[in-house]
């Protein structure tokens, strides 16, 4: 998914896209290797996905049950569910609090349910009715036929 493009700089050419590509590129492998120099347990690892699942639970299956669940609604409710439930997680596995780690994955689903819902409901976006009607507004709009 081009996202850099898409929202970001639509105008953006080649040269931009590939500066941006190497930028996020380079921050998701110095996140990797920060998480390597702390030497994690492999049960924080397993622990830790626990609370990256439970963040996009919700959101999918409004995305898959709910018409008038928006992109945008989605994406936000994911969000806000990893930038709250992710830290409380990653602390709780360090810490071994072990019911920290089982509530910041449930808060990661609440927060995931409550912002996906909540947005939804405040959205004025119009849901299209066919599925092609869906794969036509979400072409960029140089590909879109006049």
């Amino acid at each position: 998914i081009d996202v850099y493009r898409r929202h970001i700089n639509p105008e953006a050419s080649d040269k931009e896209l590939l500066r941006a590509s190497r930028v996020s590129m380079s921050a998701v492998a110095l996140g990797g290797m920060s998480i390597a120099l702390l030497q994690p347990k492999l049960m924080w690892v397993f622990l830790i996905q626990g609370a990256l699942i439970s963040a996009a639970l919700f959101p999918t299956l409004l995305a898959l049950y709910w018409r008038r669940t928006t992109a945008r609604s989605v994406t936000c409710g994911v969000l806000a569910a990893l930038v709250l439930g992710f830290p409380l997680s990653v602390y709780a596995n360090v810490a071994e609090h072990q019911v920290l780690i089982v509530l910041a994955a449930l808060l990661s689903a609440g927060v995931g349910l409550v912002v996906c819902a909540g947005s939804t409901l405040c959205s004025s976006h119009v849901i299209a009715s066919q599925p092609a009607e869906l794969l036509a507004d979400s072409r960029p709009k140089h590909l879109r036929a006049a």
